[in-house]
């Protein structure tokens, strides 16, 4: 999965047509609820789950990305 994939995923995911680079930040974008369906995606596409700790230090669209990466998920 390249970036831009990842950053069309989660613009579908949340709902937003607004151009989603990996220095948005996901306060601008997402509530409660969208954090929620965030973890969901995260859990149907890439079987992960993340933990409290890690939950609450997502600020950015990078956060995610890194997370995702620390877990040995690929982006090209």
């Amino acid at each position: 999965m390249t970036d831009n994939d990842f950053l069309q995923l989660l613009a579908n995911t949340l709902h937003v047509s607004d151009n989603i680079t990996v220095d948005t930040q996901l306060s601008d974008i997402w509530d409660s609820m969208g954090q929620i369906e965030v973890l969901s995606m995260l859990g149907d596409n890439f079987n992960v789950t993340l933990e409290m700790e890690e939950l609450v230090s997502i600020k950015t669209v990078q956060d995610i990305i890194e997370i995702l990466k620390s877990k040995k998920i690929v982006f090209d």
